[in-house]
């Protein structure tokens, strides 16, 4: 099979499709580890079939969710991250790293603090409900990677973010169950304006410093 065109062989992986988008990320995953040829031939195909799973299953953070309002509730938003994170949780971690880079936010994200709807009605129930959710997740990740020296947020570690209360804020819970899926994002908080910060700014500068680096080596060479 090797031996037929390369146009050929796109074609062929053109017409991997199964009854799920998912499944047809699943296959053409495991297509592109036979070999490092099939590998570069198949990535382009995986990478339309994510993008479209992306966009079937409504599962975009809020930075790039479409269903959002021009000016969404801070409920809505953190709704939308934290189901963001639990259902890439599904894809294999190769895809999970290419699903989270793909949907980073490119420029710094900002989130106010959560105000309490009235108690009794539909909207505090929600509330309530995700308020549990995203403390149990990100108390269960922060334990989980306890011996790794993981900064958290702030350039807190575990101990600090347990002490200084961090995740009875749901804001800053759901930003560390993205954090713990996506380790290059940087958690702070602004105390002036109380907003909390999702950025890729330090993923970014690493990346352009390797790149300089390895065009230097290259000319070096």
């Amino acid at each position: 099979m090797e031996r037929l065109p390369t146009e050929l062989h796109v074609q062929i992986i053109g017409h991997l499709r199964e009854e799920t988008i998912l499944n047809t990320c699943f296959d053409l995953l495991h297509f592109r580890l036979t070999s490092h040829y099939f590998g570069e031939v198949a990535t382009p195909s995986l990478h339309q079939a994510l993008h479209e799973w992306l966009g079937a299953s409504e599962c975009l953070p809020p930075w790039l969710d479409p269903t959002l309002d021009a000016r969404p509730t801070i409920t809505a938003i953190l709704k939308s991250l934290h189901f963001f994170t639990q259902t890439i949780k599904v894809l294999p971690p190769r895809t999970q790293c290419w699903a989270f880079r793909y949907t980073a936010p490119k420029e710094p994200y900002t989130i106010s603090r959560l105000q309490q709807e009235k108690r009794g009605t539909v909207e505090r129930l929600v509330q309530k409900l995700l308020e549990y959710e995203t403390f149990i997740e990100a108390s269960a990740v922060v334990d989980l990677y306890k011996n790794r020296k993981i900064k958290w947020i702030d350039n807190c570690g575990r101990s600090e973010v347990m002490k200084k209360g961090y995740l009875r804020d749901t804001r800053v819970a759901a930003g560390i169950e993205y954090k713990a899926m996506f380790q290059d994002i940087t958690l702070s908080m602004d105390c002036e304006k109380d907003l909390l910060i999702i950025s890729t700014e330090e993923m970014n500068q690493r990346i352009a410093a390797e790149k300089a680096k390895n065009q230097r080596d290259e000319e070096g060479s």
